[in-house]
């Protein structure tokens, strides 16, 4: 399977389990500014409401054996992404972001590891590899993953996700107003950014857990 190829086939799968979702990210961004995907982009990002989240479940397994290694990454009970990582190195892995509303606006987390050069911490990251490799499950706000990884949070108009068009030439849902979407990420879009790096370029992430910017989440 070519990437070509896998991105046809998630869509598919999605399409007849009747997930609804949309491009997001740098798929939003490659397929409207390149009209392709974006050639080293290693992740295909898909964005979805939470109620979306029990007919991602009935089908992960069938993602899984095409390939990929599951990992999910949750806080406080919130599961924000389903990450597929796909175990031939040719393909793309797979990001679903899960978004949850409050009032106006639309939520989700992303976690960078710590900029820590100690020894004792590269020891450590080690170790948490090993076993963040035997786990499903990456709760990143406890015992050990937490003392690994520094939160950010996405706040986003909700609008943006309850106002999709259909690009009837990628057969896939993107924000109405995706021209405002992906400055509000990644400012001048059109011109691709050399060293751009999401955990501190993104226009739409904060620093920090998401209760600093929402009450009682």
């Amino acid at each position: 399977m070519t990437k070509e190829e896998q991105f046809e086939w998630l869509k598919h799968i999605l399409k007849e389990n009747n997930i609804k979702y949309w491009a997001d990210f740098g798929t939003l961004l490659g397929l409207i500014r390149d009209k392709k995907l974006i050639k080293n982009d290693g992740d295909i990002d898909l964005g979805l409401w939470e109620d979306q989240i029990d007919l991602l479940e009935q089908i992960k397994q069938n993602i899984i054996e095409k390939g990929y290694v599951l990992k999910k990454s949750i806080y406080k009970g919130y599961i924000y992404q389903y990450s597929f990582k796909s175990i031939n190195k040719d393909l793309r892995h797979i990001d679903f972001h899960i978004f949850r509303k409050k009032g106006d606006i639309a939520w989700s987390l992303q976690k960078g590891v710590k900029k820590n050069k100690s020894f004792l911490f590269k020891i450590y990251n080690k170790i948490l590899g090993r076993l963040m490799s035997d786990n499903e499950n990456i709760n990143v706000d406890k015992v050990p993953y937490k003392w690994n990884f520094d939160l950010v949070t996405w706040i986003i108009d909700k609008e943006y996700f309850e106002e999709l068009i259909y690009l009837d030439n990628f057969e896939i849902y993107i924000p109405k107003e995706y021209d405002k979407y992906l400055t509000l990420h990644y400012g001048n879009w059109r011109v691709p950014a050399k060293g751009w790096n999401y955990l501190e370029d993104d226009g739409a992430l904060k620093q920090g857990k998401p209760e600093l910017y929402l009450e009682n989440i």
